[in-house]
């Protein structure tokens, strides 16, 4: 039997050949008592004559190791042992390998550094050519594979539902929390902030169209607020902000008349 591995696109088509001129190998599985618990016992033996590698260079070959003989003998035993991690779970087989040889002879000069110099930097370009290769073919879209047909958004018309909707009004909020959809917020006044009144859509909106409509103010019941100095028209600042997106909010001051 001859293994052989030539660079074919190199100049001077370093190559390096196993042979080995017999071997014969026996597997032996035995099965557990149930099915299910797979093998109990397998063994492997395998014998090796006159086992050679060469090393060619510029037409030129040379002996790298052997020629030798050689046989190994594998046994994985499923029984319960140092290495089993449950009294009832023989885990990991135990393995035993008995390997024999005869005299070991490798050959080592100028000729077989450059091969071996040669088929390792041989070797390294094409993996990496094939690791480029996959990267760009991960990269780029696949023809067959049409492109997603984007749905049409649903559009939902709503008129006056902060009063006829299905909002929820949170009122004397001191922690001062932001409302969660459907829910209306007021905000006490304070000393540095003055009252505020915030709602919440579940998903984005447009206003197409605003009005506010009058709301009579009780003086009597505040005592902050008198109308002594300021004669028949009572006059409260109020300011409309509207959030359009994270970074872009609009602001719109006006005052309202008693």
């Amino acid at each position: 039997m001859v293994v052989g591995l030539e660079m074919e696109a190199h100049a001077a088509r370093p190559s390096l050949t196993l042979s080995v001129s017999a071997m014969t190998g026996a597997l032996t599985l035995k099965n557990a008592a149930k099915p299910a618990d797979g093998f109990k016992e397998v063994c492997l033996s395998v014998q090796c004559e006159d086992v050679l590698v060469q090393m060619g260079l510029k037409d030129r070959s040379a002996v790298f190791v052997g020629p030798f003989s050689c046989s190994a003998d594998l046994e994985a035993h499923w029984c319960r042992h140092s290495g089993s991690s449950a009294p009832d779970s023989p885990g990991p087989p135990r393995v035993l390998i008995d390997m024999n040889g005869g005299l070991l002879q490798v050959f080592w000069g100028q000729q077989q550094f450059n091969c071996l110099s040669e088929i390792q930097e041989q070797l390294q370009n094409y993996w990496n050519q094939m690791s480029r290769t996959e990267a760009e073919s991960n990269e780029k879209p696949l023809l067959s594979t049409p492109p997603p047909t984007p749905h049409p958004a649903q559009s939902e018309h709503s008129s006056d539902d902060l009063r006829t909707g299905i909002f929820q009004y949170i009122q004397d909020s001191a922690c001062q929390k932001l409302p969660s959809p459907h829910e209306v917020v007021f905000w006490r006044e304070m000393d540095e902030s003055p009252g505020v009144m915030l709602w919440r859509y579940p998903q984005p909106r447009v206003i197409t169209f605003l009005r506010i409509t009058p709301v009579p103010f009780n003086t009597t019941d505040d005592p902050d607020i008198s109308t002594a100095d300021v004669g028949d028209a009572l006059q409260v600042s109020a300011a409309l902000v509207l959030q359009v997106s994270d970074a872009l909010v609009l602001q719109v001051n006006a005052a309202l008349a008693s």
